[in-house]
């Protein structure tokens, strides 16, 4: 779905860019030190005699590397590539799916090089 992404480079202020752009759309973040995410939907349903989890996940994977300028380690300033990228749930509409890929295709646009 987001294949034209994998291999390009995250900003140094994507994580900036994707609550500012969660905030905007009233979605909570994921962040952790190899991925960053927007949670679209995280909730359980009654079905019957028990419950089911619904969810739907925005993820972009990224190896993370030092930059050296002059053998001097640059800090806080990593290359980010994206390894893989996926929008993966369970319990969603059509309606929510096609909403969550328009918010991620607009992050990405913006967050990266």
């Amino acid at each position: 779905m987001f294949e034209e992404y994998v291999g390009k480079h995250l900003k140094n202020r994507h994580k900036y860019i994707g609550l500012k752009y969660a905030k905007e759309h009233g979605f909570p973040e994921l962040i952790s030190s190899s991925a960053y995410g927007i949670c679209f939907k995280d909730e359980y349903k009654v079905v019957k005699d028990h419950e089911e989890r619904v969810f739907l996940v925005f993820r972009i994977y990224y190896d993370s590397k030092p930059v050296y300028v002059d053998k001097r380690l640059v800090p806080g300033r990593p290359v980010k590539t994206i390894t893989e990228i996926e929008l993966f749930g369970e319990g969603y509409t059509e309606a929510e799916l096609e909403l969550a890929e328009k918010i991620a295709r607009g992050y990405l646009e913006l967050a990266v090089e």
